[in-house]
């Protein structure tokens, strides 16, 4: 099964610019054991709220805790979410709200992590057979006054590294927060990048994320071929590797 990763296109010729930020997130957090402080990059449920009957004070800031008070505020959300979500510290959730500017394409981005679909690119991908996209509806404010017609898509992470591929001296890793990392040269180009395991793929998905990185956005041939057929702009794909796993 062919997968590719979903980036921004480097040749998109417009200006544009996207500041936002969620309501809710969980903190950074101050291990002692590894002694890292530190929160994920890309783990992000727009489509999630916080549980009802939870004070959400302490959802609102990301400023580091130690272990113990960050798996406190961690246990809520997986009993009302799906236990076998990867909720790292530095994890955000709920939709996106921000202002933006300039002239976006049928899909535009606030990170590379972060996409959104102009409604209309995504009921064309809909009608082309691809209906496994989550929209959520963004509250951006444009400066020319403009309704932002961009959903963000939520994404999760569901791919895994092969990591019987890699060798242990090149992996950092901590039991006690999670914290977990490969040189960075292994995620500069698809073709340096480690192998997933074909068994992590869902059949039943057309974009998702490496749990392991939850920045790198991955998709089938499917979504990617219809992207193509269709035209829509500011995207790219490049083929990633599969193991046989």
């Amino acid at each position: 099964m062919e997968v590719f990763e979903v980036t921004e296109d480097d040749d998109w010729p417009y200006n544009y610019d996207l500041v936002g930020s969620r309501k809710w997130c969980l903190p950074g957090v101050q291990c002692l054991v590894c002694g890292r402080t530190w929160g994920a990059v890309g783990a992000i449920y727009p489509n999630f709220k916080l549980p009802p009957d939870v004070d959400e004070k302490p959802y609102q800031t990301g400023w580091p805790v130690f272990n113990d008070e960050f798996a406190k505020l961690r246990e809520p959300l997986r009993k009302f979410w799906r236990t076998d979500l990867p909720l790292p510290p530095g994890t955000q959730f709920g939709p996106l709200s921000g202002k933006g500017f300039g002239k976006f394409g049928d899909i535009t981005w606030l990170h590379s992590w972060v996409p959104l679909i102009h409604e209309d690119a995504l009921e064309e991908l809909r009608q082309r057979g691809i209906h496994t996209l989550v929209p959520v509806t963004p509250q951006i404010r444009l400066r020319s006054k403009r309704e932002f017609k961009h959903l963000e898509l939520h994404i999760e992470p569901h791919v895994e590294i092969d990591l019987a591929l890699i060798p242990s001296t090149e992996m950092e890793s901590c039991e006690a927060c999670g914290w977990f990392r490969l040189p960075e040269r292994k995620f500069h180009t698809p073709e340096n990048a480690p192998r997933i395991k074909r068994s992590s793929i869902p059949r039943e998905l057309d974009l998702f994320r490496v749990k392991e990185h939850e920045s790198v956005i991955l998709a089938t041939a499917r979504f990617t071929d219809a992207v193509k057929s269709l035209g829509l702009s500011n995207i790219k794909f490049q083929p990633y590797r599969v193991s046989e796993n």
